[in-house]
């Protein structure tokens, strides 16, 4: 028998329970109830030598309960990290995609100088801002929200409008879980929203919103420069340069999210206490299909 097993049995305390409350039993009955408590008794002698040490064995090692907290922590933040790495990942092959197919265009294109001139840019996806007079709820939570990679940062596109628009008033700009917005007519007097059935603490105000839209990085001065056949060429061949330097970014980027959620995965599959269950891949997969 494994020395950090200890088996015990529930049923003597059960006997003495209602020995002290006047039922009497068999004779039979006591006699197995006592050999259970014995044995249980047993048992617990064997769990206190077992963590205080005995003269074979060292005793245990204190377990430090803040250290499960930061794992407990760190393991909530991981998953919650899916949704978003994934959608990166997702806009990353998205804007991949887009420049590989201009790029097959380019390469095949044979077109009069003037039709020509028209297709030299790099496509990207980038997200277009609205100022609004009015304040909107919005959901911030992982599966209420996308988002998109903008030059040279992320930025979050908040496609859950719970309440729009809001005309709760003192609630705090851009701050996500304002104590003011359980009071919001989305949460309906409780702290879970009847729109999206999140908790109020994942929502904010904002006074914008966006949307994502397909945009032309052209560069004015190739454009400018064109005057001939042969200059269209040598700025065709400069736009698809430019073009496969983006995709290489783009790959790049691609394998540090993949990086890091490999990381992520394998700090918690060696120092979690409960199995961790890495949803990245599916819901890549849910993205895909």
């Amino acid at each position: 028998m494994k020395r950090n097993i200890f088996y015990f049995d529930n049923e003597s305390f059960k006997y003495l329970s209602s020995v002290q409350r006047g039922i009497r039993f068999d004779p039979n009955i006591e006699e197995r109830n006592k050999e259970s408590w014995d044995k249980s008794a047993q048992q617990s002698w064997k769990l206190i030598r077992y963590i205080t040490g005995d003269s074979k064995n060292k005793p245990l090692r204190p377990h430090f309960v803040k250290s499960t907290n930061a794992i407990n922590e760190a393991r909530r933040m991981i998953t919650q990290l899916s949704q978003p790495l994934a959608e990166i990942t997702q806009l990353i092959h998205h804007n991949m995609s887009v420049l590989e197919r201009h790029n097959e265009i380019l390469r095949n294109a044979n077109e009069t100088l003037d039709e020509m001139k028209n297709k030299l840019y790099v496509p990207v996806i980038g997200l277009e801002s609205t100022t609004l007079n009015q304040p909107v709820t919005v959901c911030a939570e992982r599966k209420c929200c996308e988002v998109y990679t903008i030059g040279e940062k992320n930025v979050f596109h908040y496609k859950q409008r719970c309440h729009d628009p809001c005309y709760l008033r003192g609630v705090p700009k851009d701050i996500i879980g304002a104590a003011e917005l359980i009071d919001c007519w989305a949460m309906n007097g409780t702290s879970t929203c009847t729109q999206c059935m999140c908790d109020f603490k994942v929502h904010m105000h904002v006074y914008y919103l966006t949307k994502p839209v397909e945009k032309q990085e052209v560069d004015e001065n190739i454009q400018r420069n064109i005057t001939s056949k042969e200059d269209l060429i040598k700025s065709k061949q400069q736009v698809i340069r430019d073009i496969e330097v983006k995709h290489s970014e783009l790959h790049n980027e691609h394998q540090v999210v993949v990086e890091i959620c490999a990381k992520f995965a394998h700090f918690l599959q060696n120092n979690a206490i409960t199995p961790f269950s890495d949803s990245y891949k599916e819901y890549i997969e849910y993205l895909i299909n």
